[in-house]
């Protein structure tokens, strides 16, 4: 069954999508019976009325129901649920989803008379819910509510094994149950294994208590027939264990569509009861329990028990009476029976039928209003001191006439009976160390006649002075040690002797402590080198967030990059000689205002001047010559040069022989027509790994090479050195030498002995510069009219300059 609700009225609809099926739910609830597989449901805001979609709540809740989509989708389970759907006219979004807390822990046997549980924080939540079984699938009870991220369950017997859930909670409603986790107490016997999942025993409290909660428990009585028909549990279903075939008849009782069910089976002295349910496991059903002691411990502890003359006939597996769960009123006292968690399976509605179970007249009469309503009213019968526990039946029927039955136990007290007091011991706290902390019981409450008398008794933690433990307020002095939980339990009992206790937890924090700064190693770079400073392993010893800043204390000034980071850089300057130290200090700060400093020195050493790259002249050259690539030119001022490498920056890519010497050679490729021009970089290396390039051009032309003419190779001299210009061409059989002409194109002027010779002479300058490059260009003319030229440099150098000085040369080109 599905009662959809519209909240406010008239404000929207609920389309509802089921196999196919299609409703549309307009009214402030309705109700629906025949949807049988998931829903999809979508919410639509009435037209012009203002209204927008807010969120959906399903009742019970089922994990991973989005509450905030829409449409959204939930599963058919079996049971009642409630839809409701809430539009609003505001702007407030809808409440977040509660997450279950997650990391629950259950003390095992370190408390000898308690079980402490522990979790996380669930984001959102204000207060949480301890829910607590003796087995992983029997009904869960919730033991206690608090803020605190910690619980002790004191109504505990050593060394039973327990399962706890949390739940997170806050004003918008609670999460799922997380995840379980066991405990127990220890008393000095170690306990019991937890039960096989799937055939798991129950005491008789137990089992009372699963069929007062669990709407589709359903019942098994393994007995003979006799037996049964003498005394059985209300609406249990006869199937006998056939101890010569070690079988159940299950199937004839119409138990095969029902194995995802609770099954609870029982004989009469538990002779055969495990035995019964172990086979059904076996035969695929889910979740079996059996009842210890059988039907016999049933009735020793007071349980009800019918003939199968009251009640044979009237039940089945579908419908599935729920009267709900036991109750405790006063005599006289009017109070409502409810049987609506009752389910059917199947179509139609149910009708129903409370009567009081009195056998014999031996109860006191109860009077129930309308005993055909889901939810009658009773009046409860006036009692003797000591109560008197009542039994009502509630009898439903489907539209086949198929009948289940179900009971609830009412105990009725003595109107004049004292009530016991509830302790409050208050919130559970945080407070710094040396705080003075107040434990505050006034919340504590007693129905009757008033609160006698208060205690407060430490039970965890470093022992502290209470002040006023005989006083509803009692107070200590936080002690002055790393975090710990104190925990104290405070005992009220009223004026007729009767008691509770509750237990608050108090956290002492330690003060702040300041961080540690580490600004790494010292380090040491060579001029010019991109430094970084990291602080990366600076820690604050109370886990907080850091922030940074760098700063230079000492040193030649440089430019920090991404000072306000763990790590900084910046690129070293240039030095000359010695080394030179810089000094930097790093300061980190957590949020609570604490400090920490550390400094790291850098240290920038002189790695001297680079070597000068010189790939030779360009030049022109024809298809099929070998062709030399020249890097003898190139030179190291304070050093020598330790490596050559050649290498081709385009293309028709050639093979080169020699790349890695001084000279490399490679043959001149095919050119149809025209030329094509190859570029070549070489690379040179000195002995501290400082590097310099420079490239040359080598032009490949088609047909026949022209006459060679060299002006001869670049020199290095010093101011005042003759200098001669040695020339160099030659004639071949269509082409006669005529004369030369040289002339300077580059650099301070100066007079040659004789332009027109092949080799003329002059004296090198002064100098300004530490070198200074002149450049001379020969012609040679040819008989034939033709021209051909050569160039070649002369580097002058100044005669103060040496290898100790700061002569530097970046780049010379042909």
């Amino acid at each position: 069954m599905l009662v959809v609700n519209i909240s406010p009225a008239n404000s929207g609809s609920v389309r509802l999508e089921s196999g196919g099926k299609t409703e549309i739910a307009s009214a402030a609830s309705q109700q629906y019976d025949c949807f049988n597989i998931n829903y999809t449901v979508t919410a639509t805001a009435l037209p012009g009325s203002g209204y927008r979609f807010e969120r959906w709540t399903l009742t019970p809740a089922q994990s991973g129901f989005a509450t905030g989509t829409n449409p959204t989708t939930f599963k058919n389970v079996e049971g009642a649920k409630t839809l409701t759907v809430y539009f609003t006219t505001g702007t407030t979004p809808p409440p977040a989803t509660l997450n279950p807390p997650a990391n629950v822990q259950a003390s095992k046997g370190t408390y000898s008379d308690r079980v402490r549980i522990t979790w996380n924080a669930s984001s959102g939540a204000t207060s949480y819910e301890v829910h607590r079984s003796t087995s992983a699938t029997a009904a869960k009870t919730r033991i206690g509510t608090t803020t605190a991220l910690s619980y002790f369950d004191m109504l505990v017997t050593c060394p039973t094994i327990y399962y706890y859930w949390v739940k997170a909670v806050n004003a918008s409603g609670s999460s799922d149950f997380s995840t379980s986790s066991t405990g127990y107490c220890q008393s000095g016997t170690p306990p019991p294994p937890p039960p096989a999942q799937g055939v798991t025993p129950v005491s008789p409290t137990e089992a009372k208590k699963m069929l007062d909660e669990r709407v589709g428990l359903i019942v098994v009585d393994a007995s003979d027939p006799r037996d049964y028909d003498r005394e059985h549990i209300l609406c249990a279903l006869n199937a006998t264990w056939e101890s010569n075939f070690e079988s159940l008849d299950f199937k004839n009782i119409g138990l095969e569509p029902y194995k995802a069910s609770d099954i609870l089976i029982y004989d009469q002295k538990n002779t055969f009861g495990q035995t019964a349910a172990e086979y059904l496991a076996k035969q695929g059903f889910a979740s079996v329990y059996y009842l210890t002691g059988g039907l016999d411990a049933w009735m020793a502890a007071g349980l009800e028990t019918v003939p199968c003359s009251y009640e044979c006939g009237n039940c089945g597996l579908p419908p599935m009476a729920h009267a709900g769960p036991d109750k405790e009123v006063e005599g006289n006292q009017t109070f409502t029976l409810d049987g609506s968690g009752s389910v059917n399976p199947g179509a139609g509605a149910l009708t129903y039928l409370w009567k009081q179970y009195n056998p014999g007249n031996q109860s006191p009469k109860a009077v129930i209003n309308n005993p055909g309503a889901a939810q009658p009213t009773v009046i409860a019968p006036n009692v003797q001191e000591g109560g008197e526990t009542i039994v009502f039946h509630l009898t439903v029927t489907d539209s086949l006439g198929r009948k289940n039955m179900d009971s609830v136990d009412v105990k009725v007290k003595w109107a004049f009976e004292n009530r016991p007091p509830t302790a409050r011991a208050g919130a559970d706290q945080e407070v710094d160390a040396g705080e003075e902390v107040v434990l505050d019981g006034s919340a504590s409450s007693d129905p009757d006649d008033g609160i006698a008398t208060y205690q407060w008794v430490q039970t965890d933690g470093p022992n502290v002075t209470l002040t006023g433990a005989a006083t509803a307020e009692a107070t200590f002095t936080a002690p002055d040690a790393a975090t710990e939980d104190l925990v104290f339990e405070l005992t009220v009992t009223d004026e007729a002797g009767q008691s509770d206790t509750d237990e608050v937890t108090v956290t002492v924090r330690i003060g702040n402590q300041d961080p540690i700064a580490d600004a790494g190693e010292d380090q040491t770079v060579g001029e010019t080198a991109e430094v970084t400073l990291d602080g990366s392993a600076s820690d604050d010893p109370d886990g907080d967030a850091l922030s940074y800043e760098w700063r230079q204390v000492d040193g030649r000034p440089v430019d920090l990059s991404q000072p306000f980071s763990a790590r900084a850089m910046f690129q070293a300057p240039m030095v000359s000689g010695d080394p030179i130290y810089l000094e930097f200090e790093l300061e980190v700060r957590d949020s609570k205002g604490g400090v920490g400093t550390d400094r790291v020195v850098v240290t920038v050493t002189d790695v001297g001047e680079p070597p000068f790259a010189d790939a030779g002249r360009s030049r022109m050259v024809f298809v099929d010559d070998t062709v030399t690539l020249d890097g003898f030119g190139s030179f190291d001022l304070d050093g020598e040069i330790v490596g050559y490498q050649w290498t081709q920056v385009n293309t028709p890519e050639v093979a080169m022989i020699g790349k890695h010497t001084a000279t490399a050679s490679f043959t001149a490729p095919y050119v149809e027509e025209g030329q094509v021009t190859l570029i070549f970089q070489l690379t040179v290396t000195d002995d501290t790994g400082l590097t310099d390039s420079d490239t040359v051009k080598i032009g490949v032309k088609s047909g026949t090479a022209p006459p060679v003419v060299r002006a001869g190779d670049d020199q290095i001299v010093n101011e005042g050195d003759n200098v001669v210009l040695d020339g160099y061409a030659a004639s071949t059989l269509t082409e006669i030498i005529a004369g030369y002409r040289w002339k300077q194109v580059h650099g301070p002027e100066v007079v040659l002995s004789d332009a027109a010779v092949r080799a003329p002479e002059f004296k090198a300058p002064k100098v300004s510069l530490d070198l200074t490059v002149l450049s001379f260009e020969l012609s040679v003319d040819y008989e034939n009219g033709r021209t051909y030229t050569d160039t070649v440099d002369v580097y002058i150098k100044k005669k103060n300059c040496s290898s100790s000085s700061t002569c530097f040369i970046s780049t010379l080109t042909d």
